[in-house]
């Protein structure tokens, strides 16, 4: 029995006081009104997707996905959108892609003014324009409003960014943003860099502020990383900064990935509002921000430094030395985490009966695989590539059959089906033999770094900061718990 499925998003054409969730409320009551016009009957919540995220291609909007998904069924006969542009308005690849899924799943696309099969050659070309013009008005939208934020900004001084940073508040008047003191937030600000200015650092301010009733606004305390971001803030000198940060586009294999990087050479836009602070005191935070945190005199006494980590909250874990006691291992955040202290040297002892277990494992699979394991798999991949490869080639000329007239809908659609299955048990058999292929790379060289950093552990006349060294060439990170006894600790060594 054929059934249809309704896809709902938003987008930048649509009124931009409505919530998402009004908009797609509005198209959802056009589209149960045509459907119980046209079908007699209303599409059932279980059929209905609804994209609630913002995303520019298809790989980023998880509903159309299962969208596509649905399509395979062949009781799948349409898919309800208020206009074809809400399918996509990404780029080419993303529009061959809808095109060549709703041809050849024999999917309606079912508008309110018209229903478009892509069998025929002329909705083909309807969708295509449609699909297209898309593209093009995303494009266009996207250069508009990037100068629109641009202009508004250096022109206007207005902040347009949504939350407004930690002692201000965003006032809106018409069409000007401007941030405003915040009586409450602001006093704590100018607190903070005074004490920097004066030399306390930062976990101690954030201590100092809580004590005096200040609350960040969604953490639960004042980390030093949450104060270190304040004190480096150009904006609590009543100045903008425009595009510290941009994002940028790489391939990696196949995809595209977008990644946020700092702006060396972002815009400073002086006097937009009320400051904070002085000029010379955000310059003097500055100079001891910057200062190295360990004197260059100072000998590193922290074979672990950087590597070792709280497993309860996965903070950073220091080393701590009281006068005639034994050093010990903290977590940063112990003044709130519930992880307690634990002895230096029974870590260092915890890590060495760790390292050695790892190397009694690597040792034990290095001996059981005599190299005729390794070849035989490495081949298995050779020849499901070559398999996939076969089944790549077959599901072309398919295409170029429907597409020539040898084969019909019904034909090419049992035939792709076929292939995808098979496709995708030689992916699955390829993973698993990957996964066996990566055990046994563990080998003598990883052997010998492992018997090397267990020697140099447990060597306390050798300096900390080569031991240091070592450890970071292999090892990724360290997570320790610490247990009922000083001697109960629970470690976890992950290696690179």
């Amino acid at each position: 029995m054929f059934y249809y499925i309704m896809y709902l998003r938003k987008s930048r054409a649509d009124d931009p006081n409505e919530s998402i969730d009004e908009v797609l409320a509005k198209h959802e009551r056009i589209l149960q009104n045509y459907a119980l016009l046209n079908y007699k009957d209303k599409i059932p919540e279980e059929n209905i997707y609804r994209e609630v995220v913002s995303g520019e291609t298809i790989d980023d909007r998880p509903e159309i996905n299962h969208v596509f998904e649905r399509m395979q069924d062949k009781e799948c006969r349409g898919v309800l959108v208020v206009d074809p542009q809400r399918l996509s308005r990404g780029d080419l690849i993303d529009c061959g892609t809808i095109l060549r899924l709703f041809k050849y799943t024999n999917t309606l696309i079912v508008t309110p003014r018209k229903s478009f099969d892509l069998s025929d050659k002329y909705d083909e070309k309807s969708i295509k324009n449609e699909l297209m013009q898309g593209s093009e008005y995303l494009d266009y939208i996207k250069e508009i409003m990037a100068r629109g934020r641009e202009q508004s900004v250096l022109l206007e001084n207005n902040y347009i960014w949504p939350v407004p940073p930690y002692g201000y508040k965003k006032v809106v008047e018409g069409k000007h943003q401007k941030l405003v003191v915040d009586p409450i937030e602001g006093p704590y600000v100018t607190y903070a860099f005074k004490r920097s200015a004066e030399g306390v650092g930062a976990r101690r301010i954030g201590n100092e502020i809580e004590a005096m009733g200040a609350r960040p606004r969604k953490a639960e305390h004042f980390l030093p990383d949450y104060i270190n971001r304040i004190l480096q803030n150009k904006v609590y000198l009543g100045h903008l900064c425009w595009q510290k940060t941009k994002t940028i586009k790489r391939v990696d294999g196949k995809n595209l990935v977008s990644k946020r990087i700092c702006n060396q050479e972002y815009l400073v836009i002086e006097d937009t509002h009320e400051a904070l602070i002085d000029e010379e005191t955000f310059n003097l935070v500055q100079e001891k921000h910057r200062a190295p945190r360990v004197k260059s005199s100072k000998v590193l006494q922290n074979p672990l430094a950087g590597l070792l980590k709280c497993k309860k909250c996965g903070s950073s874990v220091e080393r701590k030395t009281i006068k005639g006691k034994r050093p010990r291992y903290f977590c940063r955040r112990t003044q709130y985490c519930k992880n307690r202290s634990v002895y230096m040297d029974a870590v260092i002892n915890a890590v060495i009966k760790g390292l050695k277990e790892k190397l009694e494992d690597f040792e034990i699979k290095v001996t059981s695989n005599d190299g005729s394991e390794m070849d035989q798999k490495v081949k298995m991949i050779t020849s499901i590539d070559l398999k996939l490869e076969s089944l790549e080639e077959k599901q072309n000329r398919l295409y170029d059959f429907l597409e020539n007239g040898i084969y019909t809908k019904d034909v090419f659609m049992n035939r792709n089906e076929l292939i995808e299955k098979e496709k995708k048990t030689l992916i699955n058999e390829k993973k698993n033999v990957e996964q066996i292929i990566s055990s046994f790379k563990p080998t003598k060289e990883k052997i010998a770094s492992l018997h090397k950093a267990i020697d140099m552990l447990s060597d306390p006349s050798l300096p900390a900061e080569n031991v240091n060294i070592f450890l970071k060439s292999f090892i990724k990170v360290m997570y320790y718990e610490k247990g009922c006894t000083s001697e109960d600790i629970q470690l976890e060594i992950l290696l690179k």
